[in-house]
Parts: C-alpha cells; sequence; structure tokens
C-alpha cells in the first residue's frame, strides 16, 4: 500500500462524522442556547477538607522528580558491590537506567539483595522506575564468580 493515499475505510466514516457534526451544530442553532457563564472559584473553609487536600498536594510533590541526573561507572565482579551513598543515606533516586558494557553478564537488585534469576547481558540495558522521589537508596551488583563486567547507572533524583 502506498502512503499517500488515504485507505478507503477512512472515507465514509471521516464523512459521517462530518454529517453528525453539521446536524450537532444545527440543533444547538436552533435551541437558541448560549454559553452559560462560568462560576466563580470558591475559597475551601472547611478545615478536613484542606487537610486532605494538602495531604494530596503532598503526595504528589514527592512524587515530582527534581530533575537531576546522576552517572556513574561500576566494575562488578563475582563479590558483590553495592552502590550506595553514605553521605546523603542512600542514593535516594526515583529512577535508574542500567546498562551492561560487557565483556559479561551482570545481576543487580534495589535496595536489598536478592539472587536474581536473569543477567542483564552485554550491550543490554534495564530500566527501573519506583514512582517516588528519593525511592531507590542502594543497586548492587554481581557477576558470575571470576568474571567482570562494566556497568553505566544512570539515575534520576
Amino acid at each position: 500500500m502506498d502512503d499517500k493515499y488515504i485507505p478507503w475505510f477512512i472515507v465514509p466514516i471521516l464523512l459521517g462524522f462530518g454529517i453528525l457534526g453539521y446536524l450537532l451544530y444545527l440543533s444547538i442553532l436552533k435551541s437558541g442556547a448560549t454559553s452559560a457563564p462560568i462560576p466563580m472559584v470558591q475559597p475551601v473553609s472547611d478545615p478536613d477538607l484542606l487537610l486532605a487536600i494538602r495531604s494530596i498536594d503532598s503526595n504528589i510533590s514527592n512524587q515530582i522528580p527534581e530533575g537531576k541526573h546522576e552517572i556513574r561507572v561500576v566494575n562488578a565482579t563475582g563479590t558483590l558491590f553495592e552502590l550506595y551513598e553514605p553521605i546523603s543515606n542512600g542514593l535516594n533516586w526515583m529512577s535508574a537506567q542500567i546498562c551492561n558494557n560487557g565483556p559479561n553478564n551482570v545481576y543487580y537488585s534495589v535496595n536489598h539483595w536478592e539472587n536474581p534469576e536473569s543477567p542483564i547481558v552485554p550491550g543490554q540495558c534495564q530500566s527501573i522506575n519506583l514512582m517516588k522521589k528519593g525511592a531507590i537508596k542502594k543497586i548492587f551488583f554481581k557477576c558470575n564468580p571470576g568474571e567482570t563486567a562494566s556497568v553505566s547507572v544512570y539515575g534520576m533524583k
């Protein structure tokens, strides 16, 4: 099929929407309806409602990233390596992308070490998004015994 032409089944659909829109326009003209004025916003005075609104606002602000990126390069070996920032009590990332630069497979785990079943193969990237600001505190890396891998980690605060 040539991309220059509209498929034949689209034409009757577009024609139908055009006719329906025109009929709706005519019915609005016949009814003589005018647009209603938009009501003014009233200040909230109920203390329970104010508390609920502030709680929602706080939860939303905890989910919005700061927009700060950090890049780390880790050399994983057969022993467990912990990527952690002791000064700020953790990495405090919202999301991370882990890319295995090779030459061997690497296993990873977020926040606590669990022996993962599937490795990241060389050339593959894995994205993690915990949907909460500061949720990623630690990332653990490990290769099979006797193997090494260079891993690039891109974090978002």
